[in-house]
């Protein structure tokens, strides 16, 4: 887990870097060319769609006010927010995909452990010489699917 903590501590710290890099010259250059009508650069424009993919959504707002009109107390705020926010969600989704398997909690290994446990040994065992369970809850009463032929 610490390894997860560590990964999507280090894309905040990198997306935050990026933000707080790419974000205000690339308003500059989008509100000198909005004022004055003169088409941006090649990159600029493409720094400014960067720019507004990495701000999205928390710092977002940066870029679509006037460069004189947004403090960088502010903009420090939001991009930390931004960054932090996506390292989280990175973090969940990392979280979320390192899961492991519940043990069967000492139990024999089994291919089908919550399937045999239940319905007293119709899963294929995976240690040899483990016989069904013992006792009987109604065979008569299992489904024709199910067949004691593998104990």
């Amino acid at each position: 887990m610490r390894k997860v903590a560590l990964a999507a501590f280090m894309f905040g710290v990198a997306h935050a870097l990026l933000c707080l890099w790419l974000i205000p010259p690339t308003n500059e250059a989008f509100q000198l060319s909005f004022d004055t009508g003169t088409p941006m650069a090649r990159a600029d424009s493409i720094g400014y769609l960067v720019a507004l993919v990495l701000s999205f959504p928390c710092a977002l707002w940066a870029l679509s006010q006037h460069p004189a009109g947004v403090s960088t107390e502010a903009l420090v705020t939001s991009v930390v927010a931004n960054s932090s926010s996506w390292a989280a969600c990175l973090f969940l989704i990392l979280a979320w995909l390192r899961r492991r398997a519940a043990s069967n909690n000492g139990i024999h290994p089994t291919a089908d452990t919550p399937a045999l446990i239940i319905s007293r040994g119709v899963g294929r065992r995976v240690m040899p010489g483990v016989r069904c369970l013992p006792f009987n809850l109604g065979y008569d009463k299992l489904p024709a699917w199910v067949s004691m032929t593998n104990c």
